[in-house]
Parts: structure tokens; C-alpha cells; sequence
């Protein structure tokens, strides 16, 4: 499709499959590395809220957070609190950033896991 010495770092496939003639592709590669990197990011915040939850059981973090709704059995008060944290972070930095930050905030959590296990 394309000489390596001119793929683009920041978007290889896509530049390739319009360099190769595909422009109809390039914005099926993009709308899947969009479509890939918010389903992350609402994995995190489900992720993170149920973890917080566990951690609030504990009393390693406020007891608010372990609350759940009985009616449907997901923690609100984690899920609100981690969706702000989360739209604040994504308000103030740029996209780039918010990528390279996918896998951080799942090793965040994992280790807070880890330290709430210690304790």
C-alpha cells in the first residue's frame, strides 16, 4: 500500500488506505479507533466504580461509595463521582493525552486494589 518511510505515526492505517486510493476505509479505521477507545474509557468508569466500591466496604475510602441501589445493583455514588472525575480529566487535556492515559487509569485502579488487599 505504502512505502514505510511514509506511514503517519499518528494515524498509520488510515493515511495508508487513503494513500492507497480507499478514502472510503480511512473513515472506517477512524470511526473504529474511536468507537475502540470510548468503549475503554466506559469500561474504565465501570471498572473503577465497582472497585471504589469495594474499597468504601472497607473503610479505605469514604463509606458513601459503597452504597448501592437496591433496586438495580450498581454503585451511583462510585459511578458519579468516577464519571466527574473522569469528564474533568477529559475536559482539561487533549486527545492525545486521554490515549496514552487508557491503560494508566486501569494500572491505577488495579494498584489501589493491590494496596487495599495489603491493608
Amino acid at each position: 500500500m505504502q512505502n514505510y518511510t511514509q506511514i503517519d505515526v499518528d494515524a498509520p492505517f488510515t493515511v495508508a488506505f487513503q494513500a492507497g486510493g480507499m478514502n472510503w476505509a480511512k473513515y472506517i479505521v477512524a470511526l473504529g479507533a474511536l468507537k475502540g477507545m470510548t468503549t475503554v474509557l466506559l469500561a474504565n468508569i465501570i471498572g473503577q466504580a465497582r472497585y471504589f466500591t469495594h474499597i468504601g466496604r472497607t473503610h479505605l475510602a469514604p463509606p458513601i461509595l459503597a452504597t448501592i441501589n437496591k433496586k438495580t445493583g450498581t454503585p451511583v455514588n462510585a459511578t458519579i463521582v468516577m464519571s466527574v472525575a473522569n469528564s474533568i480529566v477529559a475536559l482539561f487535556t487533549s486527545l492525545d493525552v486521554l490515549s496514552n492515559l487508557l491503560s494508566i487509569s486501569t494500572l491505577f485502579i488495579l494498584s489501589l486494589v493491590a494496596i487495599a488487599l495489603l491493608v
